[in-house]
């Protein structure tokens, strides 16, 4: 899975918003998306006045995006709102395989003058993309990096809320939850202590920053070492401060739910393996697409083998194989910090957010600080991890340490 998805490989559906003082949303809902768009508009993402942000999300989710496009004027700034749904995708799918490489001029546009992005994830389920070819999928992914890369290049602040765990029902379905304790988790994962979480999150990064060699195993057989130093670290505390905005690339990008540290690892010192029982490939939920024992040997920082078992092993290795240049690189550790999300063991699903577990990610890392932006990555996220740095602690067993 990419970090967030490039829009790259949708249609969207530009809505200029004209905003007057009557918002038009659902009354008495849950959770109350006003109060969180206004949390999300002024502190999270810090709009100011003049101001450009560009809103994305599905039109299931019009209230919040309505409220974000409302919160977003009543600073002073300026909303530029676009839709996504199920079917659009599935629509997009039928458009000419000889427009895949093409860069969206339009969005590319807008990367030259927007301020910031607002991103309510689509999270649409993976059956859209059944249809769509590995090969095609690639070349979209790669015709929108231009775009990613000119978002870093200006600075554009990015948000998104979902960070994968938007409680939709395919979703609970794979992780063996009820819709209900999914939606109940997810919103407890973002109303947090962030004090407590940037606290917790420096001083994790502080020991980051003063190391060198780490070492991730795991009892299912993952036993991976690589170097850090003189990498930048990065903590996703849910906010975009005014030193991020000075520190740019990287430190720009932030998900809700949050809680998470992550590093880039140096390039080619990667070397191990990493093993994962059990999981999902493009987080459908059916059994078709599970992989069983999946085992990606690293060597030189780079990905020399990688075999599974399970009807979804297959499917995985075609969409793989598509990708480009850059995609078997080993590319970030990633180390949840949020005590809000915890996720049953052993069904195949992950997240970055748990605290102490432990995510290894490799293709595209630009989103951790890397230069890698080929248009695929993939996460393997595990609980009861230990990690070594300079031979202590960091993590022991799922847990971590003082």
């Amino acid at each position: 899975m990419m970090r967030y998805v490039p829009r790259a490989i949708l249609l969207t559906a530009f809505v200029v918003v004209s905003i007057t003082p009557a918002v038009s949303r659902a009354q008495n809902s849950a959770p109350d998306t006003d109060a969180i768009a206004r949390t999300v508009v002024t502190q999270n993402l810090g709009v100011t006045e003049g101001e450009k942000v560009l809103i994305f999300g599905p039109v299931r989710e019009i209230h919040l995006l309505e409220d974000l496009a409302f919160h977003v004027r009543n600073v002073g700034a300026f909303p530029l709102v676009t839709i996504t749904s199920d079917r659009m995708v599935e629509r997009g799918n039928e458009v000419p395989s000889s427009y895949d490489a093409v860069t969206d001029a339009f969005e590319l546009a807008l990367m030259e003058f927007v301020d910031a992005t607002l991103v309510v994830a689509p999270d649409w389920h993976p059956g859209v993309l059944a249809d769509l070819p590995p090969d095609r999928f690639a070349a979209r992914n790669a015709a929108y990096q231009p775009i990613s890369r000119r978002a870093r290049e200006r600075r554009v602040r990015f948000l998104e809320i979902g960070n994968g765990l938007s409680p939709t029902d395919w979703r609970a379905e794979q992780a063996g939850m009820s819709k209900d304790d999914m939606t109940s988790m997810f919103w407890s994962g973002i109303s947090l202590d962030y004090a407590e979480l940037e606290r917790k999150g420096q001083a994790v990064l502080q020991r980051l920053e003063a190391g060198r060699d780490v070492r991730v195993t795991h009892p299912d057989g993952t036993d991976l070492r690589f170097r850090i130093d003189g990498r930048p670290v990065f903590v996703n505390d849910g906010t975009v401060s005014a030193a991020d905005r000075d520190q740019g690339g990287a430190a720009v990008l932030t998900w809700l739910p949050a809680g998470e540290v992550y590093v880039t690892a140096v390039p080619g010192t990667a070397t191990g393996v990493v093993v994962i029982p059990k999981k999902a490939y493009l987080d459908d939920p059916s059994a078709e697409s599970e992989i069983r024992n999946l085992r990606i040997e690293f060597r030189d920082g780079r990905a020399v083998s990688i075999t599974g078992e399970g009807p979804g092993f297959a499917s995985y290795q075609t969409w793989h194989d598509a990708a480009g240049e850059g995609r078997n690189a080993f590319g970030v550790l990633d180390i949840g910090l949020n005590p809000h999300i915890r996720l049953p063991e052993d069904s195949g699903f992950g997240s970055f957010l748990p605290e102490g577990d432990v995510t290894l990610a490799y293709g595209n890392d630009t989103w951790a600080g890397g230069e890698n932006d080929v248009g695929w990555g993939d996460a393997h996220f595990m609980q009861g991890a230990t990690v070594l740095l300079d031979g202590e602690p960091l993590v022991q067993d799922g847990r971590l340490t003082p």
